[in-house]
């Protein structure tokens, strides 16, 4: 505002001697004087906002669906089972823009970045193994490598699986079920971020 201040009284002082164009030059000679005296009164901060989830929309997700009992090898689309809320992280990043001589703006970009775990029920154990994964069309974990692009629990189905930690860390050891002789997959704080910061759609590669 000091600056501005200054720039307007150059301005004045050099309309009355020199009419229009004194005005300019004095507005011009008062600016740079205000920008020479107050350095760090220049332009306001800026902020640049990322995309934002606005709403929790998460894969298909229907009550009393039946599981299928597969036999060989085939590849299933799963039922979500459980999910935890999501977790928000903010990445924030200065850089100066604009001004001269010190009075600069800083332009802040703030990105947002979505975090979920969840489970997804995949069919009637027990299998064998889990071959393949899929999220939408991107292969995320294969048997043969070992590479798992994303950190996930495989349950097998059988009758002696313990409930899944991660699942217990949310709802506690008392009201997380086993699901004992259900094949089913916990994947560990996924980031969204490749998936339009919503679950993909998931399907399995099982051998029986």
């Amino acid at each position: 505002m000091a600056q501005l201040g200054i720039g307007l009284a150059g301005s004045a002082v050099g309309a009355f001697f020199g009419g229009p164009v004194g005005a300019r030059i004095g507005f011009a000679a008062g600016s740079l004087l205000g920008g020479i005296l107050f350095p760090g009164d220049g332009p306001p901060d800026q902020v640049n906002e990322g995309p934002r989830i606005s709403d929790t929309r998460v894969q298909t997700s229907a009550y009393g669906q039946y599981m299928l009992k597969p036999y060989g090898t085939v590849r299933l689309a799963g039922n979500l089972i459980w999910v935890s809320p999501i977790r928000e992280v903010i990445q924030e990043s200065n850089q100066d823009v604009g001004g001269k001589g010190g009075g600069g703006a800083t332009l802040t970009t703030r990105t947002y970045l979505y975090y979920r775990s969840f489970a997804i029920g995949v069919c009637l154990g027990p299998i064998t193994s889990y071959k393949k994964i899929w999220g939408n069309t991107e292969l995320i974990y294969d048997s043969t490598t070992g590479n798992s692009s994303y950190a996930n629990t495989r349950y097998l189905g059988n009758e002696t699986q313990m409930p899944d930690s991660i699942v217990q860390s949310f709802g506690g050891a008392s009201y997380t079920p086993a699901y004992r002789g259900l094949a089913y997959v916990v994947f560990n704080d996924m980031l969204l971020s490749n998936f339009g910061n919503s679950i993909p759609s998931l399907s399995f590669e099982v051998e029986v």
